[in-house]
């Protein structure tokens, strides 16, 4: 009976640090999972958010071309007219010019101002490349915690119960 009693606290010993290292793994897992998920949930947010800015990229600088055009085809539009003599048939008049003039106006600025846009997209692109860490880079870290797997890993509430147990075993025993 005496060489049963060292097996049986060694038996409870072995059963209580696997539920104790149990416990470790199912509560560390289902954080670590959590994690992940928060992770993997804001990687996909980032990535919608890179494609709109790049699909609104696109269509600045679509416009920009557009207007472009407009602009050069605006500006033969007006020479032709101001090379041409008021006598010719056809001939522009002054208001003509004046109304070319003017959407020759309002189309530069425009361009202007949908350059602008096209730089501040440029700027709020490189803004989240600078700010926001790449796919790569989720992947190491990925890579690093599986590698330390740090669910085997005892906290410090759970050596502390260990310890006490340990010694209110001990006490018993004595």
């Amino acid at each position: 009976m005496v060489h049963q009693r060292p097996q049986r606290a060694q038996e409870q010993s072995s059963g209580s640090s696997q539920i104790a290292s149990g416990s470790s793994v199912s509560s560390g897992s289902s954080s670590g999972q959590v994690f992940l998920k928060d992770l993997a949930a804001d990687v996909k947010a980032l990535n919608s958010s890179i494609l709109l800015l790049s699909q609104k990229m696109q269509y600045v600088v679509r416009n920009e071309k557009i207007l472009g055009r407009n602009l050069l085809v605006l500006n033969k539009k007006i020479e032709e007219l101001q090379n041409r003599k008021p006598s010719d048939e056809g001939g522009a008049s002054a208001k003509d010019t004046q109304a070319l003039k003017q959407d020759l106006e309002n189309t530069s600025t425009e361009l202007t101002r949908l350059g602008h846009s096209m730089i501040e997209v440029r700027d709020a692109l490189e803004q989240v490349k600078l700010n926001y860490a790449k796919s790569e880079d989720f992947k190491e870290l990925k890579y690093v915690i599986d590698a330390i797997n740090p669910l085997e890993f005892v906290s410090v509430k759970q050596v502390d119960a260990l310890i006490e147990r340990k010694i209110q075993e001990a006490l018993k025993k004595k």
